[in-house]
């Protein structure tokens, strides 16, 4: 049965849990999948600061640190579609992540939410020192 169990993640005995260890244990249907859920929320959250925050400092005067972005977030529409887009993205990656190996794709989940955590002080310590300095 064990061997099994290690094939198969969902218990066939009633009370008996999983094998976490086992591939393929993370999903939606065993429940570690849900643990994403809170990352997704997070993330539109966080993207939304982002988006705010990038905003208000470039109407100050400020400027985009990143090359990369510095073409889109001078057109909100395009940083909110940007965003959406790699909301999706993460998403899915996090998704399939998460139904071949348990945890991973929470694991990845939780790094990018602490990335954009600190994107956000970033971008309020700014806006905070430009409001200071009367800018």
């Amino acid at each position: 049965m064990e061997e099994h169990m290690r094939e198969d993640h969902r218990s066939k005995t009633r009370g008996e849990f999983p094998d976490l260890a086992a591939r393929g244990t993370g999903s939606f249907s065993t429940g570690t999948g849900l643990l994403l859920i809170p990352g997704i929320f997070s993330l539109i959250l966080l993207f939304s600061i982002d988006i705010i925050t990038t905003d208000l400092i470039l109407s100050l005067g400020g400027m985009e640190l990143n090359r990369l972005m510095a073409g889109v977030v001078a057109y909100p529409v395009a940083h909110l579609a940007l965003k959406g887009v790699v909301l999706i993205y993460i998403v899915g990656v996090c998704t399939w992540a998460e139904q071949r190996i348990a945890r991973s794709g929470v694991t990845a989940m939780a790094v990018i939410v602490a990335f954009y955590v600190v994107v956000a002080l970033h971008n309020m310590s700014v806006l905070h020192v430009m409001m200071m300095a009367g800018a």
